[in-house]
């Protein structure tokens, strides 16, 4: 066992080395941490349900305005807050930041890491995020990450120091990852969405934003209109939300574009929680078109 142990931890210092280098583009989160100088105006920060269903390029050419998604797949306010803090020591600061506001990123996920998902700890460390050991729930060993944490063909082209991507999502979609498929799985759910209290981290990155001078903007994308009629307080839990966030914080505006009229038919999601390509293009078009109008406006009473 201590020769197996040994053996692992030789390939696992092999593979920092080499993650490291310069030539290396390790992207299983595209971009988390080879975001200096981009400098764009308008940021979409969330989860999933932001990576793979804004298109910055479509709210581009809208709002005329550089837009970048800084996103992680399953994570909550506490570690995106770490990834903004990161983002604004190596860019100029944007204009807006647009916060993705629904029960799938207000409350936080604590609950990947621990004793039955450890190796997801080791993970996201890999991506250079040292302060968040800081954080509730994260442990120092979380620094060391298992070699099953990377998958074996990309493993194995790590070990003999190939290339194992250059390409950067940024350059070709400022961060974007469209979905083709189809909708998977039953159509028909159960399914609740509830409310939870927000984390504490969504008011960090509020303030974080305010600190820098920089507009906050909230938004709601949309779930699938079966999981809306399963959960018909949703809308106003929501806004009992954003009211307690509008006491503590200026300037706050939210954007509701969970319609379920629009957003009406199966061809349109790849499952309940999230839209495909053909959603996303939609919502973007949405979301792009009431940015439009609110920078304008903005900048009109700025003058």
């Amino acid at each position: 066992m201590l020769i197996i142990l040994l053996i692992s931890l030789l390939l696992e210092v092999k593979i920092n080395i080499n993650i490291n280098k310069k030539n290396q583009r390790y992207y299983v989160q595209f971009d988390w941490f080879d975001n200096k100088n981009h400098n764009s105006d308008i940021l979409f920060i969330g989860n999933s349900r932001t990576w793979v269903q804004v298109d910055p390029i479509i709210i581009q050419d809208s709002a005329n305005y550089t837009c970048e998604i800084v996103a992680a797949d399953g994570q909550g306010p506490q570690l995106l807050f770490a990834k903004v803090k990161n983002y604004l020591k190596s860019n100029k600061s944007p204009r807006v930041m647009v916060l993705q506001f629904d029960p799938h990123f207000l409350a936080g996920r604590y609950d990947l890491f621990g004793d039955k998902n450890w190796s997801a700890g080791y993970f996201l460390n890999r991506l250079d995020l040292q302060d968040i050991k800081l954080l509730k729930g994260y442990k120092y060993y979380y620094s060391y990450m298992p070699l099953w944490g990377i998958d074996r063909k990309t493993r194995l082209k790590i070990l003999l120091n190939k290339k194992i991507g250059t390409d950067s999502l940024f350059e070709k979609t400022h961060g974007y990852f469209p979905n083709d498929l189809s909708f998977q799985g039953e159509w028909n759910t159960n399914n609740v969405i509830g409310v939870q209290k927000n984390d504490s981290f969504y008011d960090s990155l509020i303030v974080l934003a305010n600190n820098f001078n920089i507009q906050v903007v909230l938004t709601t994308p949309p779930y699938s209109p079966i999981l809306n009629s399963n959960s018909p307080n949703l809308h106003s839990d929501l806004k009992n939300v954003y009211s307690n966030l509008s006491k503590k914080h200026k300037n706050l505006s939210w954007i509701w574009l969970n319609d379920k009229n629009i957003f009406n038919d199966s061809i349109f999601f790849y499952n309940h929680l999230h839209l495909n390509k053909k959603g996303s293009k939609i919502y973007s078009q949405l979301l792009g078109s009431y940015l439009s109008k609110n920078l304008k406006a903005k900048s009109e009473n700025a003058l």
